[in-house]
């Protein structure tokens, strides 16, 4: 996938927690859950700024501390890997979604050190009552450009809390981005150098 679609796919999934701490995000609801802490994100990285330039680090602990508790980042390893799940044990599947996990927050991260006050505005809130899957429509704007997004969430069966697994920005998938990507490898190769591939990425 596009080095630069990759910055934009993850700095829009890092709008989706902050300041958890301090307030108190609503799960139960998934368009109110992705505009509170989208509000949030933004802020704190603007009153932070000075600090995560002199202190870079400080985009690691944001992200480990305050994006991943949202993000389903398993559900998403999953889809990643598709049809390939069957042909692995549940113990390497385990330690694939725990370098999944490693991978995104290193991404993530990096893509964090591209935010240049952008606004994101929400559309209007649809019935998503029994529902288990929805779609949050947004615009982020940057001066005179605007960008179409759509945040793909799932209801947890157990928590009946929402998550982030998926973004979708003008028409294109992250998921579907990275399994073009990380497919030929899994078909020549296998988990084990997809894993290799992931790890040495990282930062």
């Amino acid at each position: 996938m596009n080095k630069a679609l990759i910055h934009l796919f993850c700095m829009i999934l890092a709008t989706t927690h902050a300041y958890s701490q301090a307030n108190d995000i609503d799960q139960t609801d998934p368009y109110s859950m992705i505009s509170q802490v989208a509000n949030q994100t933004f802020m704190r990285i603007k009153d932070q700024r000075a600090d995560i330039q002199s202190n870079p680090g400080m985009i690691d602990e944001i992200v480990e501390q305050e994006l991943l508790p949202y993000v389903d980042y398993k559900f998403a390893a999953l889809k990643v890997l598709g049809k390939h799940f069957k042909d692995y044990e549940k113990e390497k599947i385990a330690a694939y979604m725990e370098v999944f996990r490693n991978y995104s927050t290193s991404v993530f991260s990096n893509a964090l050190r591209f935010y240049n006050d952008q606004n994101i505005e929400f559309e209007t809130n649809e019935d998503f009552s029994g529902k288990k899957y929805v779609t949050v429509r947004a615009l982020l704007k940057e001066g005179t450009k605007t960008t179409k997004l759509a945040f793909s969430v799932r209801k947890d069966n157990k928590s009946q809390h929402w998550y982030v697994y998926d973004i979708n920005a003008e028409g294109i998938s992250m998921i579907s981005s990275l399994q073009s990507q990380f497919s030929p490898i899994l078909r020549k190769e296998g988990l084990d150098s997809l894993m290799q591939v992931m790890i040495s990425r990282e930062h």
